[in-house]
């Protein structure tokens, strides 16, 4: 009996530049779903919300961000935090290799999971970590109201 070698699609002159291209949309693809958002986006701050009875407490990594670069707004429930993070002044042609610590502007907006009153939020900063506190608006409590018959 005689055997005859498999010889796949792709081993074809006639579909080597379809495969070629199938393979370089599937890089090109791959490349851009690697990048998470955080990473794409250069510097985004992670940040941990956890509500404590009476007042949420925001807190969010700012490495290398300095106080007087930080902005912090809370606006119809949603808390936004602005900064510039710069170190261009460390670089000065030292001959580099690599480079990945993100430079500029930055902006991170969240919902908030739960209304706060906007003029009893405070913001503190220490060690690259900012730390918010915002008072959450008291739940309506019902009240009873007795019918009077005339």
């Amino acid at each position: 009996m005689k055997l005859i070698r498999y010889t796949p699609r792709n081993d074809f002159p006639l579909w080597r530049p379809f495969s070629e291209l199938q393979g370089e949309i599937n890089r090109l693809f791959s490349d851009v779903w690697r990048e998470t958002p955080r990473e794409a986006a250069g510097f985004l701050p992670a940040i941990d919300i956890v509500e404590k009875g009476d007042r949420l407490v925001i807190k969010a990594d700012l490495p290398g961000v300095s106080k007087e670069d930080v902005q912090v707004t809370v606006h119809e429930g949603v808390l936004t935090i602005r900064g510039t993070r710069n170190h261009q002044d460390e670089v000065k042609d030292e001959g580099f290799r690599l480079f990945e610590r993100a430079t500029g502007s930055f902006a991170r907006s969240i919902q908030l999971p739960v209304d706060v009153q906007t003029d009893k939020v405070s913001a503190s900063y220490k060690d690259g970590v900012l730390t918010i506190e915002a008072l959450k608006v008291p739940a309506a409590v019902p009240r009873t109201v007795e019918v009077q018959v005339n």
